[in-house]
Protein backbone atom coordinates (compact mmCIF):
# COMPACT_ATOMS: atom_id res chain seq x y z
CA UNK A 1 0.00 0.00 0.00
CA UNK A 2 1.41 3.17 -1.09
CA UNK A 3 3.19 5.13 2.12
CA UNK A 4 0.56 8.16 2.11
CA UNK A 5 -2.52 5.86 2.90
CA UNK A 6 -0.88 4.23 5.44
CA UNK A 7 -0.44 7.74 7.46
CA UNK A 8 -4.17 8.77 6.58
CA UNK A 9 -4.69 5.54 7.93
CA UNK A 10 -3.16 6.43 11.07
CA UNK A 11 -4.61 9.68 11.64
CA UNK A 12 -8.03 8.83 11.40
CA UNK A 13 -7.64 5.58 14.07
CA UNK A 14 -5.55 7.58 16.59
CA UNK A 15 -8.50 10.13 16.72
CA UNK A 16 -11.12 7.09 16.59
CA UNK A 17 -9.51 5.72 19.80
CA UNK A 18 -8.80 9.62 21.18
CA UNK A 19 -12.84 10.18 20.64
CA UNK A 20 -13.63 6.96 22.50
CA UNK A 21 -10.88 7.69 25.65
CA UNK A 22 -11.77 11.29 26.14
CA UNK A 23 -12.60 12.89 22.85
CA UNK A 24 -11.02 14.39 20.01
CA UNK A 25 -7.54 14.77 19.86
CA UNK A 26 -5.90 17.93 19.90
CA UNK A 27 -2.69 18.71 18.22
CA UNK A 28 -0.18 21.04 19.15
CA UNK A 29 0.39 24.54 18.04
CA UNK A 30 2.15 26.16 15.29
CA UNK A 31 4.99 28.38 16.38
CA UNK A 32 4.54 31.32 15.29
CA UNK A 33 7.20 32.73 12.57
CA UNK A 34 11.01 33.46 12.51
CA UNK A 35 11.43 37.47 13.58
CA UNK A 36 15.08 38.85 12.66
CA UNK A 37 17.19 39.92 15.26
CA UNK A 38 17.08 44.02 15.69
CA UNK A 39 20.05 45.36 13.83
CA UNK A 40 22.10 48.09 15.87
CA UNK A 41 22.31 51.68 14.40
CA UNK A 42 25.41 52.51 12.80
CA UNK A 43 27.60 55.30 14.33
CA UNK A 44 28.30 58.74 13.07
CA UNK A 45 30.99 59.52 16.02
CA UNK A 46 31.78 62.95 14.76
CA UNK A 47 27.63 64.08 13.86
CA UNK A 48 28.14 65.47 10.81
CA UNK A 49 25.39 63.16 9.33
CA UNK A 50 27.16 60.80 7.76
CA UNK A 51 27.92 57.33 9.31
CA UNK A 52 31.09 55.66 9.92
CA UNK A 53 30.61 53.39 6.61
CA UNK A 54 30.05 56.74 4.53
CA UNK A 55 32.59 58.93 6.20
CA UNK A 56 36.40 59.03 4.93
CA UNK A 57 36.78 59.99 8.99
CA UNK A 58 34.05 59.62 11.25
CA UNK A 59 36.22 61.79 13.89
CA UNK A 60 36.31 64.77 12.25
CA UNK A 61 33.03 66.32 11.07
CA UNK A 62 34.93 68.61 8.76
CA UNK A 63 36.10 65.61 6.33
CA UNK A 64 33.13 64.02 4.99
CA UNK A 65 32.17 61.59 2.18
CA UNK A 66 34.12 60.17 -0.57
CA UNK A 67 34.97 62.64 -3.32
CA UNK A 68 34.55 62.01 -6.97
CA UNK A 69 37.70 62.20 -8.84
CA UNK A 70 38.39 62.09 -12.82
CA UNK A 71 41.48 60.24 -14.55
CA UNK A 72 44.20 61.99 -15.24
CA UNK A 73 46.12 58.96 -16.36
CA UNK A 74 49.20 60.84 -18.08
CA UNK A 75 49.20 63.32 -15.11
CA UNK A 76 49.63 66.41 -17.56
CA UNK A 77 47.11 67.84 -15.45
CA UNK A 78 44.31 67.70 -18.19
CA UNK A 79 41.46 65.10 -17.45
CA UNK A 80 39.58 62.66 -19.46
CA UNK A 81 36.10 63.57 -17.75
CA UNK A 82 34.56 60.10 -19.07
CA UNK A 83 36.34 58.13 -16.65
CA UNK A 84 35.50 58.81 -12.90
CA UNK A 85 36.26 57.25 -9.51
CA UNK A 86 35.17 58.44 -5.86
CA UNK A 87 37.79 57.84 -2.94
CA UNK A 88 38.34 60.07 0.09
CA UNK A 89 41.68 61.04 -1.12
CA UNK A 90 43.28 61.46 -4.53
CA UNK A 91 45.32 58.88 -6.18
CA UNK A 92 47.97 58.42 -8.61
CA UNK A 93 46.17 59.34 -11.96
CA UNK A 94 43.08 60.69 -10.90
CA UNK A 95 42.44 64.29 -10.41
CA UNK A 96 39.79 67.08 -8.83
CA UNK A 97 36.86 67.44 -12.19
CA UNK A 98 36.13 70.72 -13.96
CA UNK A 99 40.11 70.81 -14.81
CA UNK A 100 40.49 71.31 -18.78
CA UNK A 101 40.03 68.03 -20.81
CA UNK A 102 43.11 66.28 -22.09
CA UNK A 103 42.84 65.43 -25.91
CA UNK A 104 44.69 62.51 -25.38
CA UNK A 105 45.01 61.06 -21.76
CA UNK A 106 47.37 58.90 -22.35
CA UNK A 107 49.90 60.99 -23.93
CA UNK A 108 51.65 63.89 -21.60
CA UNK A 109 52.86 65.85 -24.79
CA UNK A 110 48.95 66.28 -25.98
CA UNK A 111 47.25 68.84 -23.55
CA UNK A 112 43.43 70.10 -23.69
CA UNK A 113 40.87 71.18 -25.76
CA UNK A 114 41.61 74.61 -28.26
CA UNK A 115 39.24 77.54 -28.54
CA UNK A 116 38.43 77.62 -32.06
CA UNK A 117 37.17 81.16 -33.26
CA UNK A 118 35.01 81.15 -36.56
CA UNK A 119 37.23 82.84 -39.24
CA UNK A 120 34.41 84.05 -41.74
CA UNK A 121 36.26 87.01 -43.99
CA UNK A 122 39.15 83.87 -44.20
CA UNK A 123 41.79 86.97 -42.80
CA UNK A 124 43.01 84.59 -40.17
CA UNK A 125 41.61 86.75 -37.22
CA UNK A 126 38.19 84.94 -36.05
CA UNK A 127 35.31 86.76 -34.38
CA UNK A 128 35.84 85.98 -30.81
CA UNK A 129 32.04 85.79 -29.88
CA UNK A 130 31.48 82.41 -31.61
CA UNK A 131 33.88 80.08 -30.53
CA UNK A 132 34.24 76.50 -30.51
CA UNK A 133 36.05 73.96 -28.79
CA UNK A 134 37.78 71.12 -30.35
CA UNK A 135 41.71 69.38 -29.82
CA UNK A 136 41.99 70.26 -33.99
CA UNK A 137 41.44 73.01 -36.25
CA UNK A 138 37.52 72.56 -37.59
CA UNK A 139 37.52 74.19 -41.18
CA UNK A 140 36.82 78.13 -40.96
CA UNK A 141 38.40 78.71 -37.90
CA UNK A 142 41.29 80.10 -36.50
CA UNK A 143 42.97 80.14 -32.84
CA UNK A 144 43.26 84.42 -32.91
CA UNK A 145 39.83 85.60 -31.82
CA UNK A 146 41.08 89.20 -31.87
CA UNK A 147 39.25 90.26 -35.54
CA UNK A 148 37.25 93.46 -35.35
CA UNK A 149 35.31 92.87 -38.13
CA UNK A 150 34.75 89.20 -39.59
CA UNK A 151 33.02 90.05 -42.63
CA UNK A 152 36.25 91.78 -43.94
CA UNK A 153 39.41 90.29 -44.77
CA UNK A 154 40.77 93.84 -45.16
CA UNK A 155 40.91 94.28 -41.57
CA UNK A 156 42.52 92.04 -38.93
CA UNK A 157 45.19 92.96 -36.58
CA UNK A 158 48.43 93.77 -37.86
CA UNK A 159 47.31 94.78 -41.48
CA UNK A 160 48.73 98.14 -42.44
CA UNK A 161 45.82 100.76 -42.10
CA UNK A 162 45.25 102.38 -45.45
CA UNK A 163 43.02 105.30 -46.74
CA UNK A 164 39.91 103.03 -47.40
CA UNK A 165 37.39 104.35 -44.93
CA UNK A 166 38.11 100.48 -42.70
CA UNK A 167 39.77 100.08 -39.56
CA UNK A 168 42.28 98.00 -40.99
CA UNK A 169 44.60 97.13 -38.51
CA UNK A 170 41.88 97.24 -35.79
CA UNK A 171 43.60 99.87 -33.71
CA UNK A 172 42.50 103.26 -33.27
CA UNK A 173 39.42 103.33 -35.15
CA UNK A 174 38.94 103.97 -39.40
CA UNK A 175 41.78 105.57 -40.41
CA UNK A 176 43.86 106.05 -37.31
CA UNK A 177 45.19 109.30 -37.79
CA UNK A 178 46.06 109.30 -41.18
CA UNK A 179 45.00 112.51 -43.60
CA UNK A 180 42.74 110.70 -46.42
CA UNK A 181 41.81 111.71 -49.23
CA UNK A 182 37.99 111.61 -50.04
CA UNK A 183 36.44 108.44 -51.88
CA UNK A 184 36.56 108.19 -55.94
CA UNK A 185 33.29 108.81 -57.16
CA UNK A 186 31.66 106.04 -59.67
CA UNK A 187 32.08 106.61 -63.34
CA UNK A 188 29.19 108.46 -65.33
CA UNK A 189 28.46 107.26 -68.57
CA UNK A 190 28.27 109.50 -72.08
CA UNK A 191 25.95 108.40 -74.29
CA UNK A 192 27.71 109.65 -77.24
CA UNK A 193 30.41 107.86 -79.35
CA UNK A 194 33.52 110.88 -78.63
CA UNK A 195 35.61 111.73 -81.96
CA UNK A 196 37.41 115.11 -80.11
CA UNK A 197 36.79 116.94 -76.81
CA UNK A 198 37.53 119.98 -75.56
CA UNK A 199 36.75 122.05 -72.09
CA UNK A 200 35.32 125.21 -71.05
CA UNK A 201 36.68 126.48 -67.29
CA UNK A 202 33.97 129.12 -67.56
CA UNK A 203 30.84 127.48 -67.54
CA UNK A 204 32.77 123.81 -66.09
CA UNK A 205 31.29 122.26 -69.90
CA UNK A 206 33.22 119.24 -71.22
CA UNK A 207 32.46 119.84 -75.17
CA UNK A 208 32.71 116.70 -77.16
CA UNK A 209 31.58 116.25 -81.10
CA UNK A 210 30.47 112.58 -82.00
CA UNK A 211 31.09 111.79 -85.33
CA UNK A 212 28.49 108.48 -85.78
CA UNK A 213 25.92 110.65 -84.67
CA UNK A 214 27.09 114.11 -86.43
CA UNK A 215 26.33 116.18 -82.90
CA UNK A 216 28.20 118.87 -80.38
CA UNK A 217 27.28 118.25 -77.31
CA UNK A 218 27.55 120.32 -74.23
CA UNK A 219 28.13 117.95 -70.56
CA UNK A 220 28.37 118.90 -67.32
CA UNK A 221 30.54 116.72 -65.92
CA UNK A 222 29.57 116.86 -62.47
CA UNK A 223 25.71 115.48 -63.17
CA UNK A 224 25.54 113.79 -66.66
CA UNK A 225 23.34 116.19 -68.14
CA UNK A 226 24.06 117.35 -71.65
CA UNK A 227 22.39 119.95 -74.16
CA UNK A 228 23.13 118.36 -77.81
CA UNK A 229 23.57 120.67 -80.72
CA UNK A 230 22.96 119.08 -83.98
CA UNK A 231 25.89 120.20 -86.74
CA UNK A 232 25.17 119.94 -90.82
CA UNK A 233 28.30 117.71 -91.51
CA UNK A 234 30.41 115.04 -89.80
CA UNK A 235 32.80 116.52 -87.33
CA UNK A 236 36.52 115.63 -86.95
CA UNK A 237 37.54 117.95 -84.23
CA UNK A 238 36.26 120.65 -81.94
CA UNK A 239 37.91 124.01 -79.88
CA UNK A 240 36.39 125.81 -77.23
CA UNK A 241 37.35 129.58 -76.58
CA UNK A 242 39.55 130.39 -73.70
CA UNK A 243 36.85 133.02 -72.73
CA UNK A 244 34.12 130.28 -72.80
CA UNK A 245 31.27 130.10 -74.34
CA UNK A 246 31.81 128.94 -77.97
CA UNK A 247 33.18 126.35 -79.63
CA UNK A 248 33.96 125.59 -83.44
CA UNK A 249 33.64 122.22 -84.57
CA UNK A 250 35.65 121.40 -88.15
CA UNK A 251 34.57 119.44 -90.67
CA UNK A 252 36.08 118.62 -94.04
CA UNK A 253 36.20 121.51 -95.86
CA UNK A 254 33.37 123.93 -93.40
CA UNK A 255 33.86 125.11 -90.03
CA UNK A 256 31.00 125.27 -87.37
CA UNK A 257 30.17 128.22 -84.80
CA UNK A 258 28.62 126.73 -81.97
CA UNK A 259 27.20 128.61 -78.37
CA UNK A 260 27.43 127.26 -75.55
CA UNK A 261 25.09 128.49 -73.17
CA UNK A 262 22.63 127.78 -74.23
CA UNK A 263 23.61 125.42 -76.74
CA UNK A 264 22.66 125.96 -80.30
CA UNK A 265 24.44 126.45 -83.85
CA UNK A 266 25.31 129.88 -84.75
CA UNK A 267 26.69 129.39 -88.27
CA UNK A 268 28.97 127.02 -90.46
CA UNK A 269 31.17 128.50 -92.83
CA UNK A 270 33.38 127.53 -95.83
CA UNK A 271 37.36 126.53 -95.84
CA UNK A 272 39.18 124.57 -97.62
CA UNK A 273 40.87 122.06 -96.35
CA UNK A 274 39.74 118.67 -94.08
CA UNK A 275 40.29 119.85 -90.75
CA UNK A 276 43.08 117.79 -88.82
CA UNK A 277 43.15 120.43 -86.04
CA UNK A 278 41.15 123.49 -85.29
CA UNK A 279 41.92 126.68 -82.62
CA UNK A 280 39.12 128.43 -82.01
CA UNK A 281 41.33 132.37 -81.61
CA UNK A 282 39.43 135.14 -80.12
CA UNK A 283 37.81 137.20 -82.19
CA UNK A 284 35.65 134.09 -83.15
CA UNK A 285 38.18 133.45 -86.09
CA UNK A 286 39.36 129.31 -86.09
CA UNK A 287 42.73 128.21 -87.74
CA UNK A 288 42.04 125.41 -89.47
CA UNK A 289 45.16 122.28 -89.65
CA UNK A 290 45.15 120.60 -92.86
CA UNK A 291 45.12 116.84 -92.33
CA UNK A 292 48.19 114.78 -93.70
CA UNK A 293 48.16 114.90 -97.37
CA UNK A 294 46.56 118.46 -97.89
CA UNK A 295 49.69 120.87 -98.80
CA UNK A 296 47.49 124.23 -98.53
CA UNK A 297 47.56 126.75 -95.84
CA UNK A 298 46.92 127.06 -92.91
CA UNK A 299 43.46 128.46 -93.01
CA UNK A 300 41.99 131.69 -90.58
CA UNK A 301 38.23 131.48 -90.94
CA UNK A 302 36.32 134.28 -89.70
CA UNK A 303 33.06 133.31 -88.01
CA UNK A 304 31.15 136.38 -87.70
CA UNK A 305 31.93 137.66 -90.70
CA UNK A 306 32.25 134.54 -93.25
CA UNK A 307 35.83 135.22 -94.53
CA UNK A 308 38.34 133.01 -95.35
CA UNK A 309 42.17 134.28 -95.03
CA UNK A 310 45.00 131.90 -95.89
CA UNK A 311 48.16 132.02 -94.40
CA UNK A 312 51.72 132.87 -96.04
CA UNK A 313 52.90 129.34 -94.00
CA UNK A 314 52.00 126.32 -96.41
CA UNK A 315 52.50 122.55 -96.89
CA UNK A 316 52.09 122.13 -92.69
CA UNK A 317 49.95 118.90 -92.85
CA UNK A 318 48.89 117.04 -89.82
CA UNK A 319 49.98 119.54 -87.34
CA UNK A 320 48.46 119.81 -84.15
CA UNK A 321 48.29 123.26 -81.99
CA UNK A 322 47.11 124.55 -78.79
CA UNK A 323 46.42 128.14 -78.68
CA UNK A 324 48.70 129.97 -75.48
CA UNK A 325 46.22 131.58 -72.97
CA UNK A 326 47.87 135.13 -73.42
CA UNK A 327 45.42 134.76 -77.37
CA UNK A 328 48.60 135.81 -79.40
CA UNK A 329 50.53 132.68 -80.40
CA UNK A 330 49.92 129.50 -81.33
CA UNK A 331 52.62 125.96 -80.37
CA UNK A 332 52.24 123.15 -82.96
CA UNK A 333 54.04 119.89 -83.82
CA UNK A 334 53.71 117.39 -86.96
CA UNK A 335 53.25 113.86 -86.82
CA UNK A 336 55.76 111.16 -86.86
CA UNK A 337 59.14 111.19 -84.83
CA UNK A 338 62.35 113.39 -85.07
CA UNK A 339 59.90 116.64 -85.34
CA UNK A 340 60.15 120.16 -83.57
CA UNK A 341 57.86 121.74 -81.43
CA UNK A 342 56.86 125.02 -83.46
CA UNK A 343 55.46 128.47 -82.92
CA UNK A 344 52.69 130.49 -84.67
CA UNK A 345 52.60 133.94 -83.92
CA UNK A 346 48.71 135.60 -85.20
CA UNK A 347 49.54 138.31 -87.19
CA UNK A 348 46.54 140.20 -88.91
CA UNK A 349 44.15 137.41 -87.65
CA UNK A 350 46.49 134.23 -89.44
CA UNK A 351 48.62 131.84 -88.03
CA UNK A 352 52.16 132.95 -89.65
CA UNK A 353 54.79 129.93 -88.02
CA UNK A 354 57.51 131.30 -86.21
CA UNK A 355 60.35 129.92 -84.37
CA UNK A 356 61.03 126.19 -83.55
CA UNK A 357 62.77 124.19 -80.78
CA UNK A 358 66.28 123.14 -81.47
CA UNK A 359 65.72 119.82 -80.01
CA UNK A 360 63.20 117.40 -81.92
CA UNK A 361 60.98 115.41 -80.59
CA UNK A 362 57.76 112.55 -81.36
CA UNK A 363 55.03 114.67 -82.56
CA UNK A 364 51.82 113.96 -83.01
CA UNK A 365 50.32 115.61 -79.51
CA UNK A 366 51.42 118.40 -77.19
CA UNK A 367 49.74 120.32 -74.34
CA UNK A 368 49.81 123.90 -72.70
CA UNK A 369 48.45 123.02 -69.30
CA UNK A 370 47.82 125.61 -66.60
CA UNK A 371 49.22 129.05 -67.24
CA UNK A 372 50.66 127.75 -70.53
CA UNK A 373 54.03 128.27 -69.67
CA UNK A 374 55.10 125.03 -70.32
CA UNK A 375 54.76 122.59 -73.00
CA UNK A 376 54.81 118.69 -72.82
CA UNK A 377 55.30 116.81 -75.60
CA UNK A 378 54.27 112.97 -76.18
CA UNK A 379 57.66 111.80 -74.98
CA UNK A 380 57.49 113.77 -71.78
CA UNK A 381 59.70 116.63 -72.67
CA UNK A 382 58.97 119.91 -71.06
CA UNK A 383 59.88 123.17 -72.96
CA UNK A 384 59.63 126.86 -72.15
CA UNK A 385 56.58 128.70 -73.42
CA UNK A 386 57.82 132.43 -72.91
CA UNK A 387 57.12 135.61 -74.45
CA UNK A 388 60.61 136.11 -74.42
CA UNK A 389 62.40 134.91 -77.56
CA UNK A 390 65.67 133.87 -75.39
CA UNK A 391 63.48 131.53 -73.27
CA UNK A 392 60.68 130.07 -75.59
CA UNK A 393 61.02 127.11 -76.81
CA UNK A 394 64.13 126.06 -75.04
CA UNK A 395 63.84 122.86 -73.35
CA UNK A 396 63.49 122.62 -69.43
CA UNK A 397 63.73 119.07 -68.30
CA UNK A 398 61.93 115.86 -69.26
CA UNK A 399 59.70 114.22 -66.55
CA UNK A 400 60.50 111.95 -64.52
CA UNK A 401 60.32 108.63 -65.58
CA UNK A 402 59.50 105.65 -65.82
CA UNK A 403 56.69 106.87 -68.21
CA UNK A 404 55.58 106.51 -71.64
CA UNK A 405 54.54 107.99 -74.67
CA UNK A 406 51.61 110.34 -72.98
CA UNK A 407 47.91 110.45 -73.87
CA UNK A 408 46.28 113.17 -71.78
CA UNK A 409 47.89 115.96 -69.74
CA UNK A 410 46.11 118.55 -67.23
CA UNK A 411 47.32 120.93 -64.53
CA UNK A 412 46.89 124.35 -63.52
CA UNK A 413 48.96 126.41 -60.44
CA UNK A 414 45.89 126.28 -58.20
CA UNK A 415 46.21 122.67 -58.00
CA UNK A 416 49.64 122.68 -57.49
CA UNK A 417 49.65 119.25 -59.28
CA UNK A 418 50.56 118.24 -62.96
CA UNK A 419 48.23 114.89 -63.90
CA UNK A 420 49.59 112.75 -67.01
CA UNK A 421 47.91 109.52 -68.32
CA UNK A 422 50.56 107.39 -70.26
CA UNK A 423 49.85 104.70 -72.86
CA UNK A 424 51.94 102.09 -70.55
CA UNK A 425 49.38 102.67 -67.70
CA UNK A 426 46.17 104.10 -69.41
CA UNK A 427 44.04 104.36 -65.99
CA UNK A 428 46.37 105.56 -63.67
CA UNK A 429 46.71 109.21 -62.95
CA UNK A 430 50.76 109.93 -62.77
CA UNK A 431 50.82 113.15 -60.87
CA UNK A 432 53.75 115.95 -60.32
CA UNK A 433 54.49 118.64 -58.08
CA UNK A 434 52.88 121.93 -61.26
CA UNK A 435 56.21 124.09 -59.76
CA UNK A 436 59.06 121.70 -59.50
CA UNK A 437 57.58 118.57 -61.62
CA UNK A 438 58.81 115.82 -59.03
CA UNK A 439 56.47 112.79 -58.90
CA UNK A 440 54.27 112.82 -55.78
CA UNK A 441 52.21 109.91 -56.45
CA UNK A 442 49.74 108.39 -58.77
CA UNK A 443 45.95 107.84 -58.18
CA UNK A 444 44.62 104.48 -60.15
CA UNK A 445 41.06 104.67 -61.51
CA UNK A 446 38.01 103.00 -60.13
CA UNK A 447 37.06 99.93 -62.61
CA UNK A 448 33.23 100.36 -63.95
CA UNK A 449 30.84 97.28 -63.44
CA UNK A 450 30.05 96.22 -67.31
CA UNK A 451 27.69 92.93 -67.59
CA UNK A 452 28.70 91.99 -64.59
CA UNK A 453 32.57 92.46 -65.07
CA UNK A 454 34.70 95.06 -63.48
CA UNK A 455 36.44 96.28 -66.78
CA UNK A 456 39.41 98.97 -66.76
CA UNK A 457 38.85 102.36 -68.65
CA UNK A 458 41.67 103.87 -70.55
CA UNK A 459 41.73 107.61 -70.21
CA UNK A 460 41.44 109.68 -73.37
CA UNK A 461 40.99 113.12 -72.03
CA UNK A 462 41.74 115.18 -68.83
CA UNK A 463 40.45 118.64 -67.69
CA UNK A 464 41.19 120.37 -64.67
CA UNK A 465 38.52 123.10 -63.36
CA UNK A 466 39.11 126.78 -63.60
CA UNK A 467 39.35 126.98 -59.72
CA UNK A 468 41.76 123.89 -59.38
CA UNK A 469 39.28 122.11 -57.42
CA UNK A 470 38.14 119.07 -59.32
CA UNK A 471 39.86 116.96 -62.24
CA UNK A 472 37.61 115.50 -64.93
CA UNK A 473 38.51 112.42 -67.11
CA UNK A 474 37.15 111.02 -70.29
CA UNK A 475 37.87 107.26 -70.42
CA UNK A 476 36.73 104.51 -72.43
CA UNK A 477 36.15 100.53 -72.36
CA UNK A 478 38.52 98.86 -73.97
CA UNK A 479 36.70 98.50 -77.86
CA UNK A 480 37.28 94.99 -77.71
CA UNK A 481 34.10 94.82 -75.58
CA UNK A 482 31.60 95.61 -77.61
CA UNK A 483 29.69 98.61 -76.07
CA UNK A 484 27.64 100.87 -77.99
CA UNK A 485 28.51 103.77 -75.75
CA UNK A 486 32.02 103.02 -74.20
CA UNK A 487 33.28 106.13 -73.17
CA UNK A 488 32.03 107.30 -69.50
CA UNK A 489 33.23 110.55 -67.28
CA UNK A 490 34.72 110.63 -63.54
CA UNK A 491 34.96 114.17 -61.84
CA UNK A 492 37.88 114.10 -58.93
CA UNK A 493 38.10 116.10 -56.04
CA UNK A 494 41.89 117.54 -56.16
CA UNK A 495 42.36 116.50 -52.85
CA UNK A 496 42.74 112.68 -54.21
CA UNK A 497 46.08 113.58 -55.67
CA UNK A 498 48.77 112.89 -53.64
Amino acid sequence: MPRIRTRRLLVWMLWVVGGCVGGPLTLPARPPPHEPPEQPTPADADGDGLTTLADCDDTDPTVGAALLWVADRDQDGWVDPSTTHRACRALVGWSEPGGPIDCDDSDPGVGALSSWFVDADGDGSGDSTFAVSACARPPGTTLDGSDCDDTDSDAAPGLPEVCDGIDNDCVDGVDDTLVCAPPLPAWRPVWFQITDADYDPVHDLIVLVSQPERVLVALDPTDGTSDVVDLPLDPLVVSVATAGGTAAAGHDGWVSLVDLTPAELRTTARSQAEAHDVVLAPNQRAMVFPTQGQHVPIQTVDLVGDTLTLSSSTGYEGIVAELHPDGDRLYGIEQGSSRRVERYDIVENTAQIGPQSSETVWGGALWLPGDGDRILTRQGEVFHASSDATVDLTLETTLPGPIGHLKAVTGSAETGRLVVVDEVAPDVLQVFDHTTLKRTGSVTLPRQLVAGVERTLQVGWLFVSDDGTTVHVLAQVDAGVGLSHPWSVLSLSAEVLP
